[in-house]
């Protein structure tokens, strides 16, 4: 069990080379427990753009597993974000060396162009099922993603957690 909170502010100046002067500040949270062969995880992510002027290439990203699974790989771009997510899986151990385990993940949110824009009833419902496997050179998982409306996605990742590139889930 465990956490961690990750708060990033960025900037760009066009005095220093930028297209254009911005202000970012994120905050992603993770907190993870075990219990016998079941691990639970509950995450969020909130980004915001100070004059939601930043330029498209510094835009927050959504979409892929875990970070509103059924989506495309990073389908949403935005001066905001907010993501919020959940993670369930059992582990159990084949012939005393392999690792297999299976779950399911829940996530809500959006991205936003505006802050006004930013509330939770214009999010996105999403999760997915998912088998994993601990392999030498990373976990390999096979992943069925849903979305509000009918979207669904497969996933098939090595070495890559779910929800990017951190322990249990994270942001872009």
């Amino acid at each position: 069990r465990g956490g961690s909170l990750r708060v990033r502010y960025s900037a760009g100046r066009e005095a220093l080379g930028s297209s254009v002067n911005y202000a970012q500040v994120s905050v992603d949270g993770v907190a993870a427990a075990t219990r016998g062969c079941f691990t639970g995880g509950l995450g969020g992510f909130f980004g915001t753009t100070e004059r939601s002027n930043a330029p498209i290439e510094k835009r927050f990203l959504l979409g892929g597993l875990g970070q509103l699974s059924g989506l495309e790989q990073n389908e949403l771009i935005g001066q905001h974000a907010v993501l919020l997510r959940a993670l369930l899986y059992r582990r159990t151990t084949l012939f005393q060396v392999l690792s297999v385990y299976a779950g399911l993940t829940g996530e809500y949110g959006n991205v936003f162009q505006t802050r006004s824009a930013i509330g939770l009833g214009n999010g996105i419902a999403t999760g997915s099922v998912f088998l994993g496997l601990d392999t030498l050179i990373g976990p390999l998982h096979l992943a069925h993603g849903r979305a509000e409306g009918g979207r669904s996605n497969w996933y098939l990742t090595l070495g890559q957690l779910i929800g990017g590139r951190r322990p249990v889930f994270g942001p872009n």
